[in-house]
């Protein structure tokens, strides 16, 4: 049963979690598998894109032309990913005899592929183990010869994918039988059975091995990208690794070797993000400490939770003065009140000198402004708030600095 802790939480950001948590999001449904003979796979066109996707036009059409909507890559209270067909010109067409399973949009983001690129390949997993021989087809941006690689790559092995067997779209192509598994997941909205069957299947497939961390906090000072969007997390990271915890850069280990961690692993801490999404490879009822940097809600996260039965605490670490893109930023995070109560309650040590940090918060948000300007063009953006409600975040976290 998953459990939630909010008592760490500002006042203004707490009601939105306290319902989506009381959300139940498994559907127990029979999943559909459709076949189209002679379809083509249409590659994203992110210049054609007619229902406001996130990404653009792209997937199934059937032989008379028809966008087969069961391709689709649709979302709950967000912008749908990959939807609707564009106009292609006959000799442009590649055609291939082959029947091929169809995956999805890939796109080399980590948590995007685990929300929505994945979910189809529980049909695949079905049909390897009647040991059959598959091919699977995915999209990938129109003209971009885009490879599945890396951490993706391995994934899809631990799977039983073979990389022989992954063929990737550029360029419209018809084949002789395309078939669509229905997804299991239904990002924001549901998971079914079947989304989890993706993942226990992996979590089968890794032997256990011996990992001495009781607690471990995935990092992302060591990525390329870090303290381009957000600034603030080093503070966290020292705090964390004073009371125990194995600092992990999930991007220096294996898919493989932080399933093995995360196996072995009481208690989880992260970024709010993609970070937390990790969770579908842990034991079920794992602690999970998940560091707000915003105070835009990351919706995917509460599925996860109930999936695992994960026991969660949202600690807000975070000054939120305007409406910001969850993947753009920017984001100031830093120690605060939140986190002082926090670590007085876990009998976790904890350096705060109130007035330092305020002092340091006031240079954070000459950061924060620049990049925000930077980023956005316009200052403030409206996001998805009301204007009334802009004023009312920003007044809050004013006080904050």
């Amino acid at each position: 049963m998953k459990k939630y802790h909010f008592e760490y939480m500002d006042d203004i950001a707490r009601e939105e979690y306290e319902a989506l948590a009381q959300k139940q999001y498994y559907v127990d449904k029979q999943l559909a598998v459709l076949e189209i003979e002679e379809g083509v796979l249409l590659p994203v066109n992110t210049k054609s894109n007619p229902y406001g996707t996130l990404w653009g036009s792209g997937g199934v059409v059937d032989s008379k032309g028809n966008y087969v909507e069961a391709s689709a890559q649709v979302a709950f209270h967000m912008n749908d990913r990959v939807r609707g067909k564009y106009d292609i010109e006959e000799k442009a067409l590649i055609k291939r005899d082959e029947t091929v399973i169809y995956m999805n949009f890939f796109i080399a983001h980590w948590g995007h592929f685990l929300i929505d690129v994945v979910s189809r390949l529980w049909y695949v997993i079905q049909k390897l183990q009647e040991k059959e021989n598959v091919k699977i087809a995915y999209i990938v941006e129109k003209g971009k010869n885009n490879q599945i690689s890396g951490h993706y790559l391995e994934f899809l092995n631990l799977l039983g994918i073979a990389k022989e067997n992954l063929i990737s779209i550029h360029q419209p192509t018809k084949f002789k039988k395309i078939i669509i598994p229905e997804s299991a997941l239904y990002p924001g909205k549901y998971y079914t059975k079947e989304y989890k069957f993706i993942f226990d299947t992996i979590k089968e497939n890794v032997e256990d091995t011996e990992v001495p961390y009781d607690k471990v906090y995935f990092s992302r000072q060591h990525l390329k990208t870090a303290n381009k969007k957000e600034i603030g997390e080093k503070s966290i990271e020292k705090w964390l690794q004073h009371n125990g915890f194995k600092i992990i850069a999930p991007e220096k280990y294996t898919v493989k070797q932080q399933i093995q961690i995360m196996k072995k692993s009481n208690v989880v801490a992260a970024i709010s993000g993609t970070l937390p999404h990790n969770l579908l490879f842990a034991n079920d009822e794992t602690k999970l400490l998940i560091i707000n940097k915003t105070i835009r809600v990351n919706r995917h996260q509460f599925l996860i939770d109930e999936i695992r039965h994960l026991d969660v605490t949202y600690l807000d670490c975070h000054i939120s003065l305007f409406p910001v893109l969850y993947g753009a930023g920017p984001f100031i995070i830093t120690l605060n009140d939140n986190t002082l109560r926090y670590a007085k309650d876990h009998q976790y040590r904890i350096k705060y000198n109130r007035n330092y940090y305020r002092m340091y918060n006031k240079y954070k948000v000459l950061w924060y402004l620049y990049k925000y300007i930077k980023t956005y063009g316009e200052f403030p953006i409206q996001g998805n708030g009301k204007i009334e409600d802009i004023e009312k975040i920003y007044n809050y976290y004013r006080k904050k600095i």
